[in-house]
């Protein structure tokens, strides 16, 4: 759930700049992290397999960073 941000009525020139700052870095972050980015979740599926390949993820660890969805081909082992 986001949080609603409360912005001063006028705000003075000192905080204008701290606000300009901080969208200027959450840019920066968005950018780095490549969200919204046409192949974002194929990209990130690639660095999982290239991680769990070279050992430095297991396959739980990938498996608990996915959001679960519902799969009628593999159907859980309890809802047999």
């Amino acid at each position: 759930m986001q949080e609603l941000l409360q912005l001063p009525e006028k705000p003075t020139s000192e905080q204008l700049l701290v606000i300009e700052e901080y969208l200027k870095l959450q840019k920066k972050e968005r950018k780095k992290n490549n969200y919204g980015k046409q192949n974002y979740y194929e990209d990130r599926h690639r660095g999982w397999i290239t991680k769990m390949m070279t050992g430095d993820a297991t396959s739980e660890e990938y498996n608990a960073a996915i959001p679960p969805h519902p799969d009628p081909y593999h159907p859980e082992d309890d809802e047999e």
